[in-house]
This record gives structure tokens, C-alpha cells and sequence, in this order.
């Protein structure tokens, strides 16, 4: 019939076309590259090794033969090695819109990490709309259509934004509507601006922050009184929205891309000059409040301090091994880039509030039940001594 599309043209559209395979070395050194700005330089600002040979496999092993200090990539690597795993899932599950091959926008690895970069490194204060039409150069996009005219659909070209604001942040976005959801992304709002709607910030008076670091001071609120106490099971997370979300089937999840989060703050440390309305300052991935909330969070419920015992670090360490917990150790992390941010405008201190986090933190540790009197003698004296106490009588 005159006008219809040739058949050929019509199996290809509607055959689901999946362009992106698991990463090969180079292209995770490549995804590192668009996500922190790792670059090739020479000198203290060498991230990725000249010497190290790409792979054309999804073996991501380092086989440079130099040590870790002569190639970089060596031991930054398994930092990032459950983030790059993350990403190899996204890359092979991600399915374009269904239009032809010529309206696509990501056909390779190298087509999604373009977008991220842009993402990165663009004015904070440009709108999806606005972004979208400087990275394409197009005439100015609306959401309302799907044109099929010179260049990649506009559905294309939404999918594809969504899908690199995914990685860099963390955070499933979408396009529907243009209110401020959870999780949208609408055309009219800069994409920090879409951050600050996922994660609001409750208004904490100075009682209630002193309640909170109640909270984060109080010995039986850790991992293994959770699981053991509360009879929660704990689950990792990929979505950062979900961080300490418990469901009604008990789970309790945890975003544990602790080298994700580093990385950020060490980018975004390196971005202060740009502050949001509210005097906060504005990363190209994600708020430091949201980063070093987690960061701290974790490090409350898996503690490793003599005081609260071994039992919550050696539930992180079985996590790691069964259930795909990222290995970078929260305390360094912590430690390390709260010292440097609180020396600058107090950004370090304010993260001691919880105003993200803080009301879930508060709730896990009210569904652990408070030791009487006895036990809390008996285990007390255990920790300190290493010896029991039986029936009041300390047994040597």
C-alpha cells in the first residue's frame, strides 16, 4: 500500500535493539573518565597508565606489569570494581526506544559516555530542555514529540539523556510530567534542581539535631542487632533513593557504592565554586549531604569500634562475600573527606543533622528492643574484659 513503510524497514523497528554489551577494559577506563574526569596527564594527575594494555574482552583485570603506584588504574580499579559491574548489568539489559537505526542515539559504549561527560561538565543551571538542545544543536526540543525528522527521534534522544543521568547520579529518573516528583526529571528544571526534589531536606531545630546525635551515639543501633534483634534482612541497593528503605517484606536496603560516593565527593570538592540558592554547593552528580549522609550511615551500623564488638563488621565482611557488597572500607572515606569539607564554610558539619536520612535512621533504631538492666551489665563486661559473667559471678 502506497505510503506504508517497506518490511523490511518495519521488522527492523520493531526487533528490540540492544547496543551496548558488558564493558571491555578500555571502555571502563573510558566510563571513569566521563564520571570523575580520570584522566591520561603525566606526574600526580596520572589516573589511567600509559603502559596498561586495553582489552578487547569484558576481562577487566589489571595485567599492567607495573605495581600500583606505576599504574594507577591498577588500584583504583577494584574501588570501583562494583560500580563497573553495575554499570555492565545497566549496559546489558538497556534497550533503545523502537525506531529505526538512523534515529538512534547510542549505538556504543563511547555514545553514552559522551553524554555523561556533557552532563558533567555543562552549566549546572541549564534545564533538560536546554541541555538537550545544545548537546544535539537542535531547534528547541519538546517533549511532546517524536519527529522523525533529520537527526535522532526526540524519544530517542529523552531515553537517552535519562539513561546517562542514571549513571552519573544513581537515581532512576523520568520523563512523565512536568511537576516535581520523585524520581522526574521534567524538561523544565536543571538536573540538581531534580536532585534536591528526591532527596528533600527536612528543617531540623536544634533539639532535634541533639536527638539525632542520640541516635547515631546509641550502642545498640548497628547491623547485627538489626538483623538479629529487628529480624531485618539486609539487601543492597543500586538506587540511592532506596538507602535504609525498609519494605513490608522485611528487607532492609542498603546503597553500598561506597567507591561511587568517593569519587563524587572528590569531584565535587574540586567544584565548589558553583552553590546552590540555599548556599549549599552544587556537584554535577550528587549533593555532599547525600553522599556523606550514606557514607556516615553506614558507618553507624557497621561499626567496628571494640566497644559495639566484631558481630557488625563481620556481617559487612559475609555481605561483601555473599552478596555483592561494594569492598571499600566507609570509615577512610569518611573520615578523610569530612575532615576536609568541614574546614570549608562548615559543609561537614551540617551532614551531622541527618536531614535526608536522619527520620529512616531514627526508625531502625527504634525497632530495636532496649536491653534490660541484667544484659546490659552482662554484655557490657564481656566486651570490655573479653571474659563472661555468669548468675552475677565473673568466671576467670
Amino acid at each position: 500500500m502506497e505510503g506504508d513503510k517497506p518490511a523490511s524497514e518495519t521488522a527492523l523497528a520493531a526487533t528490540p535493539y540492544k547496543p551496548l554489551s558488558r564493558p571491555t577494559r578500555s571502555e571502563a577506563k573510558a566510563l571513569c573518565q566521563a564520571m570523575w574526569d580520570w584522566n591520561q596527564g603525566i606526574g600526580d594527575h596520572r589516573i589511567i597508565c600509559h603502559n596498561c594494555p586495553d582489552s578487547t574482552t569484558d576481562d577487566l583485570e589489571p595485567t599492567c606489569e607495573e605495581d600500583e603506584y606505576g599504574c594507577p588504574w591498577k588500584a583504583r580499579f577494584h574501588a570501583k570494581r562494583a560500580f563497573i559491574g553495575f554499570y555492565g548489568d545497566l549496559a546489558e539489559q538497556y534497550t533503545a526506544p523502537p525506531f529505526g537505526h538512523d534515529d538512534q542515539v547510542i549505538h556504543k559504549h563511547q555514545d553514552l559516555f559522551d553524554i555523561i561527560a556533557f552532563l558533567r561538565t555543562a552549566d549546572p543551571e541549564l534545564t533538560r530542555r536546554q541541555c538537550m538542545e545544545l548537546y544535539f544543536n537542535t531547534s528547541p526540543v519538546s517533549s511532546s514529540t517524536c519527529g522523525h525528522g533529520p537527526g535522532p527521534a526526540a524519544t530517542c534522544r529523552e531515553e537517552a539523556f535519562l539513561f546517562a543521568a542514571r549513571i552519573l547520579t544513581m537515581v532512576t529518573f523520568s520523563s512523565e510530567g512536568q511537576g516535581t516528583g520523585t524520581g522526574c526529571w521534567p524538561m523544565d528544571i536543571p538536573l540538581h534542581v531534580a536532585l534536591r526534589n528526591v532527596f528533600p531536606q527536612i528543617t531540623s531545630t536544634e533539639e532535634e539535631t541533639k536527638d539525632m546525635r542520640r541516635v547515631e551515639r546509641e550502642p545498640r543501633l548497628n547491623a547485627h542487632n538489626l538483623v538479629t534483634l529487628a529480624n531485618v534482612t539486609i539487601q543492597p541497593t543500586n538506587d540511592l533513593r532506596k538507602h535504609l528503605e525498609l519494605d513490608e517484606a522485611g528487607n532492609l536496603h542498603f546503597f553500598h557504592h561506597l567507591g561511587f560516593l568517593f569519587e563524587c565527593l572528590r569531584v565535587s570538592y574540586n567544584r565548589m565554586e558553583a552553590r546552590d540558592s540555599d548556599g549549599t554547593y552544587i556537584s554535577p552528580h550528587i549533593h555532599h549531604e547525600v553522599a556523606l549522609e550514606v557514607l556516615h550511615t553506614i558507618r553507624i551500623l557497621f561499626d567496628k569500634r571494640p566497644l559495639y564488638g566484631p558481630e557488625s563488621r563481620d556481617l559487612l565482611d559475609t555481605l561483601v562475600a555473599n552478596s555483592g557488597f561494594d569492598p571499600l572500607s566507609p570509615e577512610h572515606s569518611v573520615v578523610y573527606y569530612f575532615s576536609r569539607l568541614n574546614n570549608d564554610g562548615g559543609v561537614g558539619r551540617r551532614v551531622r543533622k541527618y536531614r535526608i536520612f536522619g527520620p529512616r535512621l531514627e526508625a531502625l533504631c527504634n525497632m530495636i528492643p532496649r536491653p534490660d538492666f541484667q544484659e546490659w551489665v552482662y554484655t557490657s563486661f564481656k566486651r570490655h574484659t573479653g571474659m563472661p559473667c555468669i548468675s552475677g559471678y565473673y568466671s576467670v
